[in-house]
């Protein structure tokens, strides 16, 4: 306890985390995160806030972030229209692809497929970084990102002009 005070921390990730055990993944809001243990309650949590607070003067808090939800979690499987997809936001198409790109290179390396041109899976050297720079440059280009923030300026004068004269038209 006296390590964790030292770095400022007390809880992390009260709630049970999915798969990929990151904090932004929970499985379960209302569950504990079992590394706690499976006789740990919510009750014991409350327990030790108040022993910190009363012994310590120590204040304890958390936040609990809704759409921080696991893939897996039943609330995602309940509430499929609730997840972020191409779809309902169509806004996240490069940050899809480039998530791609960056998966596929990213097992490619881990798979030895560059290894023939001194890309290994494990990368150790400043040689290594500036190949694997290189190369997702090339890609990334290949992916015409910018061309999803491209603003057609004359439609957008014309609209505005349109817009304006209908103003002006009213008075």
């Amino acid at each position: 306890m006296a390590y964790l005070c030292s770095l400022h921390l007390l809880f992390l990730w009260l709630q049970e985390l999915g798969d990929s055990q990151s904090a932004y993944a929970l499985r379960d809001f209302f569950n504990l995160n079992p590394s706690f243990g499976s006789d740990v309650t919510f009750a014991d949590i409350a327990k030790l806030v108040a022993f910190l607070d009363k012994e310590w003067n120590m204040l304890s808090f958390t936040d609990l972030v809704l759409n921080h939800a696991a893939n897996e979690g039943e609330w995602i499987a309940e509430n499929p229209q609730c997840v972020y997809n191409l779809v309902n936001t169509p806004h996240l198409k490069p940050a899809f692809l480039l998530d791609c790109l960056l998966a596929r290179f990213s097992k490619e390396i881990a798979d030895e497929l560059w290894s023939d041109v001194g890309l290994p899976p494990e990368i150790r050297t400043e040689n290594h970084l500036q190949l694997i720079q290189r190369v997702l440059k090339e890609r990334i280009e290949k992916l015409r990102l910018w061309e999803f923030y491209q603003v057609p300026l004359l439609s957008v004068i014309l609209l505005c002009f349109c817009y304006a004269c209908r103003f002006c038209a009213i008075f």
